[in-house]
């Protein structure tokens, strides 16, 4: 900015960080608004807007993420859990008409030290989302956490369940439930993705939701239903249409296996001073995940009712997938997990990758050759992915 153009908006410098006594107009916002950038505001004390974004993938642990930065000194969290601002911009999506009144109030600061982030996992299937992020935040670097597709699939299918959006058509007056072809097959709709007059002939499946009724609903929708297709990673991070050095990638079986060092990998990425995230104390809860211990009365009573959940227990004792709809799902994902390792091993080597890079080539796939014999191949994709 030159200082004519400083002055005219009031804005000044704190650590790096730029400062505007005013929010700039709809026209100015592409010149005068960013990743970063903090505004003078009249209920809290400034608001800044987000230097990154944890954009991805649903049900992939973005929510444990989340957590955990949120507990570093220099970091604070916006919103309550998710936003969902740019995947529902109204209007004409423009995200420089609404930003000032629906987004920025998300993002209150007591100083310029700290620096303010957002975990939205619908981001990054959605290209429309991507694109509105970039006008607004052309700086702003995305975090996205990868998980097995073909378990992904399932835990948002029961994900889906537990808010009872799933739901099966009854016959007629019986109140049964209609069945398929296949003996313990049922039609079933999703809510998200059915008309109402679809919708108003089912009753809502109780969690957890059976794995016949998610392969007969999903086996015959791979190329359409979002449980399916949320899960092609290759093709989402190509759209994302960012510059490689601001985007970060970390698959999830191994960040959580690795948690201290994923955590102080990301850390060091997003240019943050290291953080001992392994003095925090925690606690398991009812289904023996590690959660952050809260302070305080309150966080005491909240802790306590997490060790002892046990509707949350049975809402998540779901059965394994069917062997078949398994397969059937591996078979779909291999050629886009193919081309997800290639795309982060050779055509996209400036995006940060957890584990590194380097660790390739301890991870071995084999392959035969036109000409026989068999050749070996590094992969960042973890053992469990369909390779």
């Amino acid at each position: 900015l030159g200082a004519q153009e400083s002055k005219l908006l009031g804005i000044r410098f704190a650590s790096k960080r730029p400062i505007s006594d005013r929010i700039p107009a709809c026209e100015e916002a592409t010149r005068f608004v960013d990743a970063g950038w903090c505004f003078r505001g009249s209920v809290a004390p400034m608001y800044c807007l987000p230097s990154f974004i944890v954009a991805g993938a649903q049900k992939a642990a973005t929510g444990w993420l989340r957590q955990w930065l949120s507990m570093h000194p220099e970091l604070a969290q916006g919103g309550d859990h998710e936003i969902h601002y740019f995947d529902a911009l109204p209007g004409a999506k423009d995200p420089l008409r609404t930003w000032a009144t629906q987004y920025l109030p998300n993002f209150p600061a007591t100083d310029a030290t700290r620096f303010t982030f957002e975990k939205t996992p619908d981001y990054l299937p959605n290209a429309t989302a991507l694109a509105a992020i970039r006008t607004l935040l052309p700086s702003v670097k995305l975090v996205f956490l990868l998980r097995n597709p073909t378990s992904r699939a399932y835990s948002a299918f029961q994900h889906h369940c537990r808010r009872l959006r799933f739901g099966a058509e009854l016959d007629g007056p019986s109140r049964t439930r209609l069945r398929g072809r296949n003996p313990g097959a049922s039609t079933v709709h999703f809510r998200l993705e059915s008309t109402r007059e679809e919708w108003s002939r089912t009753e809502p499946l109780l969690p957890p939701c059976s794995p016949v009724d998610f392969d007969h609903f999903v086996v015959p929708r791979l190329n359409t239903t979002r449980l399916a297709t949320w899960g092609l990673y290759a093709r989402q991070l190509a759209r994302a249409r960012f510059p490689d050095s601001q985007l970060y990638v970390g698959f999830v079986e191994t960040a959580l296996a690795k948690s201290d060092t994923f955590l102080d990998d990301l850390v060091s990425w997003l240019g943050l001073r290291r953080f001992d995230f392994a003095k925090l104390p925690t606690f398991l809860d009812a289904l023996g995940r590690t959660q952050l211990r809260r302070p305080g009365l309150s966080g005491a009573f909240h802790n306590f009712l997490m060790t002892v959940n046990l509707n949350m227990v049975h809402k998540h004792n779901v059965a394994p997938l069917l062997p078949l709809t398994k397969q059937t799902l591996d078979d779909f994902y291999r050629p886009h997990n193919r081309q997800l390792d290639n795309f982060l091993l050779y055509r996209a080597p400036a995006i940060a990758v957890f584990p590194p890079r380097k660790q390739a080539t301890t991870n071995l796939t084999a392959s035969v050759p036109r000409g026989g014999g068999v050749a070996l191949k590094g992969t960042l994709l973890p053992s469990t992915w369909a390779q």
